[in-house]
């Protein structure tokens, strides 16, 4: 029986130890800034960053964009008349957790599990707007020069599976209930290591802005931005 006990106390050690380090550096690398000395340029461009509670999404104003995006990505795609489009904001995530998790109400425990333990197939989540968001708590802006801009932009538009110029739309039928949030196949797999969040921090950090070394929560973002 004491060789039972003994088992099972070094199983579960085996199990929660990894969990604890996990939580313990997550912790510590969101309070650790990264690109510490950066400044808001008051007269720069706009980019806006938003929760929806856990995932996150950056967002900018078309006409402040370098890159064409309608060269990649079918504007005639969304429900919004192309010409209404004045901002896109970019996702990247799970595929089978966005299109078969359109809400939280709704979430599946199978592919949650999925998605956190092993790596898996990624797709970018690009919304139309017509007008850029109020800012709020979950919903912030951010000023930044011309050249940090065009360094997130270029990240972003790598991260999108392109072929023949073209980003690869995913058909994804009635599950969203408009058509202005759109997904098309991406680069990288998805894993507990590198998931939704920490791709937009990466996009922070590649841009030179202040942000957390490395975070899958959204407040490990947020936190940076008052």
């Amino acid at each position: 029986m004491k060789t039972l006990f003994r088992f099972i106390g070094k199983l579960i050690l085996l199990i929660v130890t990894p969990i604890l380090v996990y939580l313990l550096v997550t912790v510590v690398l969101i309070h650790v800034p990264c690109n510490s000395d950066f400044a808001q340029s008051p007269n720069g461009l706009p980019i806006y960053l938003r929760s929806q509670g856990m995932h996150t999404e950056i967002g900018f104003a078309l006409k402040d964009s370098d890159i064409d995006w309608k060269n990649y990505v079918d504007l005639n795609a969304f429900e919004k008349k192309a010409a209404d489009i004045e901002v896109l904001w970019f996702g990247w995530g799970d595929r089978k957790f966005y299109l078969d998790v359109p809400s939280w109400d709704s979430l599946d425990y199978a592919i949650t599990a999925k998605a956190a333990f092993l790596p898996t197939e990624a797709i970018m989540q690009i919304t139309a707007a017509k007008q850029a968001p109020d800012t709020s708590r979950m919903c912030k802006k951010v000023m930044v020069s011309p050249f940090q801009f065009q360094q997130m932009e270029k990240f972003i538009l790598a991260d999108l599976f392109v072929k023949d110029e073209k980003a690869s739309l995913i058909e994804h039928g009635d599950v969203y209930p408009h058509r202005d949030d759109r997904f098309f196949l991406a680069n990288r797999k998805y894993s507990m290591l590198y998931n939704c969040n920490t791709w937009t921090n990466e996009v922070l950090i590649e841009g030179g802005v202040k942000t957390a070394t490395w975070t899958p929560w959204d407040k490990g973002i947020l936190r940076h931005f008052k």
